[in-house]
């Protein structure tokens, strides 16, 4: 990493698919999305949370980006 910049985090979260951008200062480092397939379940919830999390330990950001859910989803 660039001294002064910053790793930076972009999610883009939902009950199927799940986005993610990793940028380090203004270079785009990595990039993709994680499927969580099934029918809504705790279970599944739980797996969403633990691929946020793990992205979140992998990729040490220091700012998250997370879009925000329409209301009507």
């Amino acid at each position: 990493m660039a001294e002064g910049s910053r790793r930076v985090l972009g999610l883009s979260p939902g009950t199927r698919y799940t986005g993610f951008a990793l940028f380090d200062g203004d270079e785009l480092v990595d990039w993709g999305v994680r499927t969580a397939e099934g029918r809504w379940s705790e279970a599944k919830m739980r797996r969403i949370v633990c691929a946020v999390e793990e992205m979140m330990e992998l990729c040490r950001p220091d700012v998250i980006g997370v879009k925000r859910a329409h209301p009507s989803r």
